[in-house]
């Protein structure tokens, strides 16, 4: 096995291997849902996402437990769920799990 040593071109300390970052991505999902949103549907003259609203709020008034569901989720939040859990002893404790934006634990 031959002694491996770094060559002149290796990054200096401090250098980042990849100065620009991540490429942008030229769509993403979201981004292509927003932009159909914006776009005027022939037929009425209204934005697909004013048309996609009204139609949510009618079905929750006509009974659809979908959306009711929600626009409940979307006004107020996701509930926190809380959990009971016990053990032989039949001592219990609760956990609640809340929505987080950051993965990382120690970031909160």
């Amino acid at each position: 096995m031959t002694n491996h040593k770094p060559v002149r071109t290796s990054y200096k300390p401090g250098q980042s291997g990849n100065p620009k970052g991540r490429p942008k991505a030229e769509w993403t999902f979201s981004g292509l849902l927003k932009a159909v949103g914006e776009e005027i549907e022939q037929k009425s003259g209204k934005k697909f996402k004013d048309l996609v609203t009204r139609r949510l709020w009618v079905d929750a008034v006509n009974g659809s437990l979908g959306a009711q569901k929600e626009i409940m989720n979307r006004i107020e939040g996701m509930p926190a769920q809380t959990n009971l859990i016990g053990n032989a002893d039949d001592r219990k404790f609760e956990i609640e799990v809340t929505e987080s934006k950051s993965n990382n634990i120690d970031e909160q």
